[in-house]
């Protein structure tokens, strides 16, 4: 019972984190391997999880009518799961509280970052309203300074 329990409230929590993981991990394997543009990446993400988006909201519907729907209402989904991601990315990259930066001045700071990054840091702030962004430039030094391995074509670099 307990255990059964215990494993419902997992699945509850992976499936409520999914897009966001797929969102994040996608972009990031999108500009990995194929080295489009900054927007392509999270575009092409933002597109599988508004898919994982879809999948809910007709496994939902289905539940709740028994029957998948009509042609329009399969549309209707569609545009509904497309719209809420990409008004969580434009959202997520363009604005970032000022409450969880140390200082003001890091404002202009986080708009030359990486927009995967900036998407990334406002996905966690979702997380962790406490969160403080300390700061948002790194260069190769950074990493020798803090003991890591230095990273050639790092995200957290200025970008062009």
């Amino acid at each position: 019972m307990i255990k059964s329990l215990i494993f419902d409230i997992f699945k509850i929590i992976l499936l409520v984190l999914l897009p966001f993981i797929v969102l994040i991990r996608s972009s990031i394997f999108f500009f990995e391997k194929y080295h489009w543009g900054a927007w392509s990446n999270i575009g092409a993400g933002a597109l599988l999880t508004a898919f994982i988006l879809f999948i809910y909201m007709s496994f939902i519907y289905k539940r709740f009518s028994g029957k998948i729907g009509d042609v329009g209402s399969v549309k209707r989904r569609g545009i509904i799961a497309v719209l809420v991601v990409l008004i969580y990315c434009v959202n997520g990259i363009l604005f970032i509280n000022t409450k969880n930066l140390k200082n003001p001045s890091l404002q202009n700071e986080m708009s030359e970052i990486h927009p995967i990054i900036r998407l990334s840091v406002s996905t966690l702030i979702y997380l962790d309203k406490n969160l403080i962004i300390t700061d948002a430039s790194r260069t190769p030094e950074d990493y020798a300074k803090m003991g890591l391995s230095k990273k050639e074509r790092s995200l957290h670099y200025k970008q062009k």
